[in-house]
């Protein structure tokens, strides 16, 4: 080990400090430039597969658990994926603790963090083709009017892709009477709850696996072609409402709320 003797001087003066201190050897010297380099626990990756091979400085002289490793990835991977440090024998690299990889979790040209836990080297770094979700809404409101004929009623959306859920809540009031309609479609199928009441003590119900809106009058049948209904189509632009109308209901005008939703 080298040793130094602290010596300063001023303008005017000379000190001189008698304490021996350690200076580091040259291989002290070089592990320190690659310890802040980051050379001993990061190399990069040249093979043409997800056999990944690296070479570390200095070199590791065998696995150990916790061993922390950071390589660039030659290839994406397909499927399970190993990693071989300086020939000390190739690891299978796990996500989630104890899950092989899936296709192009690590893509070609990442960075990716491992650690070794004494049997595996476990996945740091998330997966490349993790899906993210995204949740976008719209709504709105608008109305139908009952002595409007049957036909299809366009509802512009905004989403710009088809939405994957669907809710109407339609509302007729007049004449003392009032009729609550809400129907989910979920992109495949759709339900439906209707209810009517005349404020006093007529009233019914029905449900629907159908149709989307259903408005009729308190004192006749929701079901069976006696109320005003509609069933719903979707696609990237619209919500297509094709309602039919009975004769029993006329003179009201139509509430509607209508939510959509893409998940993705």
């Amino acid at each position: 080990m080298e040793k130094a003797i602290g010596v300063a001087r001023s303008t005017t003066s000379i000190y001189f400090d008698p304490t021996v201190a350690d200076l580091p050897t040259a291989e002290e010297k070089d592990a320190i430039t690659k310890l802040a380099e980051s050379t001993h626990s990061y190399a990069a990756d040249a093979e043409a597969n997800d056999t990944y091979v690296i070479t570390l400085a200095p070199v590791p002289s065998a696995y150990a658990a916790g061993m922390v490793v950071r390589f660039k990835a030659n290839t994406a991977n397909t499927g399970a994926a190993t990693l071989n440090v300086n020939s000390l024998g190739a690891k299978t690299i796990k996500k989630y603790h104890d899950q092989d990889l899936a296709d192009n979790d690590i893509e070609s040209g990442s960075v990716v963090t491992v650690v070794y836990d004494g049997t595996n080297f476990q996945l740091q770094t998330p997966v490349a083709n993790e899906p993210i979700t995204t949740n976008t809404k719209a709504s709105g409101v608008t109305n139908r009017d009952t002595d409007t004929v049957s036909g299809d009623q366009t509802i512009a959306h905004g989403l710009g892709a088809t939405p994957t859920k669907v809710k109407i809540t339609a509302l007729l009031s007049g004449n003392a009477e009032i009729c609550q309609s809400v129907g989910v479609y979920d992109g495949t199928n759709v339900t439906c709850i209707a209810t009517a009441h005349d404020g006093g003590t007529g009233g019914a119900g029905v449900n629907s696996t159908s149709h989307m809106v259903i408005i009729g009058r308190a004192g006749g049948n929701l079901e069976g072609g006696s109320a005003y209904e509609a069933t719903i189509a979707v696609d990237a632009t619209n919500i297509t409402l094709s309602w039919v109308k009975p004769a029993s209901v006329s003179g009201f005008i139509i509430y509607l709320l209508w939510e959509a939703e893409v998940i993705s």
